[in-house]
Parts: C-alpha cells; sequence; structure tokens
C-alpha cells in the first residue's frame, strides 16, 4: 500500500465526510421520535464467529485449512438526562485467533486476528445552540499485545490510551435508533505501555512508561438502523491532529548513525504528530432472533505509534530500536472482515 500523499489525504477527508453528510438526507420515519428525558436507553450483545475449512493432502492448487474464531461484545447506555444535558456512553470488546495447517495437516499454533477494548463516556450539552459544550474520556485497549518484534510473550491489556477532549459538538438526528453527532475540539492524550526494555530475545526485561501528546480532534459518530432493527450502520470518523508529543525531542536529539539507531527512519520526530485517522464502519443484517451477516471495515492511517517511547542507553543508543521502528507505519492501514455468526442481544 502507498503512502497518503498530503493532497490524496484532503480529497479522501472531503468525500468521507461528504458521504457522511449525505447519508442523513432520508426523511425520519413517523415513528422515530426524539429521546425520551429522563429515560435511559440501553442495548448489549454478544456474538460468536466462527470459521473452518479442510482439504485432503491431495488437494490440487496447494490450499491450507484453517479455523477461526472471534467473540464480540458491544454496549450502548444512554439518556436525555434534562433537557439540558445528555450523557452516551458505548462500549465495544472483540478478540480473536486463527489457526492455519501446516504441510503436514497439523494446525499452527493460533495468532491473534482481532482483539479490541473501547470505552467511550460523552456528557453533551442541549442547550439549544448551534453549537453545544461537551466533554469526553475515551479508554482504548487490547486483551494481549503480541507486537514484540522479536517474539517475545505477549503482555495483558497492553498499551492502554486514555483520551480527554473538550469542545464543542451538534447531533444533527437526536433520536433513539438514528444519530449524526459531529464534536470538534481539544484532546489531551495518555500513552501507558511496558515494553520489552532490550531488543535481546533473551532478555524479558520490562519498562512501563507514559508518553502524552495533545491537539484538536473532529469525531463523527453516525448510527442507524432500519427495516425493524433487521439491518443497521454504525460509522465512526475520528481525526486527530497531535500539536506537541512528550518525546518528540528525544527522536530530535538521537544520532541516527549511530549502532542501532540507523534502523530507524531519521523523520521519525515528526511522524509523531502528524495527522491521525481512524474511519471505521460495521454493517449488520439480522437475519434471525441469533443469526446475522456482520460487514466490517476499517482504515487508520497513524504514522507513529506514539505508546512505543525512545529508550536510550547512556551512550545516547537506542535500546529498543527493533521495537521503535516496528511502530513507525507509513502507509495506511486497512482491514475488512465479513463473517456469519451468532449473536443474542440481552436488551
Amino acid at each position: 500500500m502507498n503512502e497518503i500523499q498530503p493532497g490524496l489525504g484532503r480529497a479522501l477527508l472531503s468525500v468521507v465526510l461528504c458521504s457522511i453528510v449525505l447519508s442523513s438526507a432520508p426523511a425520519v420515519a413517523e415513528d422515530e421520535e426524539e429521546l425520551e428525558v429522563g429515560r435511559w436507553y440501553r442495548s448489549l450483545e454478544a456474538g460468536l464467529l466462527l470459521t473452518q475449512s479442510s482439504f485432503s493432502d491431495n488437494w490440487a492448487g496447494g490450499d491450507r485449512g484453517q479455523f477461526s474464531w472471534a467473540v464480540l461484545g458491544r454496549g450502548e447506555l444512554k439518556s436525555q438526562m434534562t433537557d439540558q444535558w445528555n450523557w452516551q456512553n458505548n462500549l465495544k470488546l472483540a478478540y480473536g485467533k486463527t489457526s492455519q495447517q501446516d504441510e503436514d495437516g497439523n494446525y499452527s499454533k493460533p495468532s491473534k486476528s482481532t482483539d479490541r477494548v473501547d470505552l467511550e463516556s460523552i456528557l453533551r450539552g442541549t442547550l439549544g445552540y448551534v453549537l453545544d459544550p461537551f466533554a469526553s474520556v475515551r479508554i482504548e485497549s487490547q486483551f494481549e499485545d503480541a507486537s514484540d518484534p522479536q517474539n517475545r510473550e505477549s503482555l495483558l491489556f497492553n498499551p492502554v490510551f486514555i483520551k480527554e477532549s473538550l469542545g464543542v459538538a451538534h447531533d444533527f438526528l437526536p433520536q433513539e435508533n438514528r444519530q449524526l453527532l459531529v464534536r470538534f475540539g481539544g484532546a489531551f492524550r495518555q500513552a501507558l505501555r511496558t515494553q520489552y526494555q532490550f531488543d535481546d530475545p533473551m532478555d524479558e526485561t520490562t519498562v512501563t512508561e507514559i508518553g502524552t501528546d495533545g491537539g484538536v480532534e473532529l469525531v463523527i459518530d453516525y448510527n442507524d438502523v432500519y427495516s425493524e432493527e433487521k439491518y443497521s450502520w454504525t460509522s465512526k470518523l475520528t481525526l486527530y491532529q497531535a500539536l506537541f508529543y512528550s518525546e518528540k525531542s528525544s527522536f530530535e536529539d538521537l544520532d541516527f548513525t549511530l549502532g542501532d539507531n540507523a534502523i530507524v527512519d531519521p523523520d521519525v520526530a515528526d511522524f509523531t504528530t502528524t495527522l491521525d485517522i481512524d474511519w471505521e464502519n460495521v454493517f449488520t443484517a439480522q437475519i434471525n432472533e441469533y443469526l446475522n451477516l456482520n460487514l466490517y471495515v476499517r482504515f487508520v492511517y497513524d504514522k507513529y505509534d506514539t505508546s512505543v517511547e525512545p529508550l536510550l542507553d547512556e551512550t545516547g543508543e537506542l535500546t529498543n530500536a527493533a521495537t521503535v521502528a516496528s511502530a513507525i507505519r507509513k502507509a495506511g492501514q486497512f482491514k475488512q472482515t465479513l463473517a456469519l455468526g451468532l449473536t443474542y442481544r440481552f436488551f
């Protein structure tokens, strides 16, 4: 995948914004009413996705069998608490693994295929202005961190991102089953990561660091439910422009000709304050009470994972150069899954 160029990035964002705004064009159905003041609206569902394939030893084409599974969870709790204040909470959980057959027909050790912990809470004013104030807190993590380039033991719930945002917002569709919420404001983020201190695969010494950055953020949340809740579309676009990063000066002072420092891109300091893009879409078709078809599409552009901080020895050489190098992602990342699975809606 080629790196996103600035002009192309702006064009992409324009198309994205237009498509989301136009998606709200259809008229509201007569039975859709605005949120009732004082009432709590809640939803919680869990799903299991399974995929299995196998082939005989003489199967032409060299295909390999595989088995994969994923457990998904999604919840929402929201209320128009008073005429002036709305509170919304969203939870997303996902974890899954995949195992593939080798040439001898044996299945390999399962590797992680999906992993996510995402909790967001938004308190928003509904004062009737074009733009109302909001404050939010978002916590993101994963159950298992298997990103170590030396393939050492995975670390649990690592890293953890905590982001506080404050700004203005407007909900163009304040209804029970529809929402087009646009938020803009300042954001401050902390990244807590435990990482292996040295690149030596035999050394399992770990260190926990806290990095901080801050900037401005635009978030567009779109949710819609169609045809008596048989079909749904959830979309979330997040644009985050960091204005500072606590470890940027450490990268700027690095001598990239020194030892293992040479494997790191010398422009890494600039990468830490590049625009981040995260656009996630989930399309769901409820076939019956327990069976659904789920299409998940996500695009991420994060040029440097700021939870990975540079660790230096007394000579100024990186002790975690391989980890720093693996945290650089110059091209956008794309993920797509289409699955038929079991789901249970608790309420």
